[in-house]
């Protein structure tokens, strides 16, 4: 091979080498594409809130509906059978109010907090109502951390305790109702 084509050929395979292989670097970009976003009721979102639990052992979803609006609304106040509300200077434990599913496409960390006048003044806990595999009963795993985790497509039933034994012991002090949200809030684990 004579040099002068060598040479002639060396170059040529750097200069197409640099141009394969670049920098990559630019200055901006801006691109636009399409996004679809639907919302769907507390009953068919990604974390579905339930109300009608079937043949749970203790349906209590009279307590919880999904109001106009599409979300879910609790409400300890007048029942079917005459009831106005929990008692004064005790603890109320309801089981199965509603129930929580994960119909996203990953496992969840579901957290719970309560605000407004409703935990300022009264007690108040979830627990996620879970079949205890050894007794016909129930177990409320994880029940002080107001935290739980939950696999897709895992439906937990939802229990809450009311406690009013720190609410001033005359009705006369205490307003007819507590007013309050409760945020849920679940990340992917």
């Amino acid at each position: 091979m004579e040099r002068r084509k060598f040479v002639i050929g060396l170059g040529a395979l750097a200069t197409g080498s640099a141009a394969a292989v670049g920098t990559g670097a630019f200055s901006s970009v801006e691109a636009t594409r399409t996004m679809n976003v639907q919302i769907a009721d507390d009953s068919d979102a990604y974390l579905q809130f339930e109300t009608d639990l079937g043949d749970a052992p203790d349906n209590n979803y009279e307590y919880a509906e999904i109001n106009d609006d599409g979300e879910l609304e609790i409400e300890f106040a007048e029942n079917d059978a005459g009831g106005l509300g929990v008692n004064p200077n005790a603890v109320t434990l309801f089981e199965d109010v509603f129930a929580i599913k994960n119909r996203g496409t990953e496992p969840m960390e579901i957290s719970v907090e309560f605000g407004g006048d409703v935990e300022s003044n009264i007690g108040l806990n979830m627990y996620y109502v879970a079949d205890d595999p050894d007794d016909d009963g129930f177990v409320y795993p994880d029940s002080e951390s107001r935290s739980w985790n939950t696999d897709v497509g895992e439906q937990m039933r939802v229990a809450i305790k009311v406690d009013t034994t720190d609410t001033p012991s005359d009705q006369a002090d205490l307003p007819e109702e507590f007013g309050g949200t409760v945020t849920f809030a679940a990340e992917s684990r």
